[in-house]
């Protein structure tokens, strides 16, 4: 199981957080979330979910879509036949060589599922760089719940990306918009993939910037250094005759898990992991 110290920003992002030690704790701040009716709140007048639309690649008959209202969430459930393709969209404003985070949770009894991105250029653009434009990233029950089964006691089961028919896992990807293109929106696809006959679930989709901004709130004296691998600014010096210290952070990446150390006199020490998803 995750280690019980390790804190999603996403789950609990207003929130002081006490990890082993109250020396110190941590408060996110994600950068906004720029999915219009990302919890599917808000219906039209048939019952679906407004702000977004279906692209039914397959021109298929047999795509049903529908919002379930449920006390842990609302999702977008869509049942298809075999081997069909088709996504809900939603057209998304980004800004050229930003870094984004881009996900949902998801659950299949069946078909596979996707999330597929097309930030197209506008207009003429005279000197175009190599950056990609177009991702998909997706998952199907070949790595599903007998494959978290198998690999649990090697790898903590809550950072396997497999696809579940009772979990809700997360499928996303950190993405980079690339510059002198000319784009200022990506479509943004979640969907079915190909697979079985059967029902994909969504919810909670987020396209937002991947960068999150770290509060770190540290008691007591004697601390005198801060550091956290891999984050801006990487360490920071502590005056450790201070009862209480604030400092700020920035988590630069999406998908990935940072670690807080505190050191001090006498080879004290505390920590915790913080996940920025």
């Amino acid at each position: 199981m995750r280690n019980k110290w390790l804190i999603s920003c996403l789950a609990l992002p207003l929130m002081l957080l006490a990890g082993e030690s109250e020396a110190l704790k941590l408060h996110c701040i994600p950068s906004p979330n720029l999915v219009r009716n990302s919890d599917f709140s808000q219906l039209d007048e048939t019952g679906l979910p407004r702000e977004w639309s279906f692209d039914n690649c397959s021109r298929s008959l047999e795509f049903r879509s529908q919002v379930v209202r449920h006390p842990e969430g609302n999702y977008l459930a869509i049942d298809t036949a075999w081997i069909k393709f088709g996504y809900w969209l939603q057209n998304i404003p980004v800004e050229e060589g930003k870094t984004y985070w881009v996900a949902a949770e998801v659950q299949s009894d069946a078909p596979g599922l996707a999330i597929w991105l097309r930030c197209q250029p506008t207009g003429k653009i005279a000197g175009r760089s190599t950056g990609k434009t177009e991702h998909l990233f997706h998952a199907n029950l070949r790595n599903g719940d007998e494959m978290r089964e198998m690999l649990k006691d090697f790898i903590d089961e809550d950072l396997l990306s497999v696809l579940s028919s009772k979990n809700w896992n997360t499928l996303g990807k950190e993405i980079v918009v690339p510059r002198d293109r000319g784009i200022k929106t990506c479509a943004m696809r979640i969907g079915i993939y190909g697979g079985r006959a059967g029902q994909g679930r969504y919810r909670n989709p987020v396209f937002r910037e991947a960068q999150t901004a770290l509060q770190v709130k540290i008691t007591g004296t004697g601390w005198t250094r801060l550091r956290a691998a891999g984050a801006k600014p990487e360490t920071v010096k502590l005056d450790p005759a201070k009862a209480e210290q604030d400092v700020s952070m920035v988590l630069p990446h999406a998908g990935r898990i940072y670690k807080v150390e505190l050191s001090g006199k006498n080879g004290r020490r505390a920590s915790k992991e913080v996940i920025n998803e």
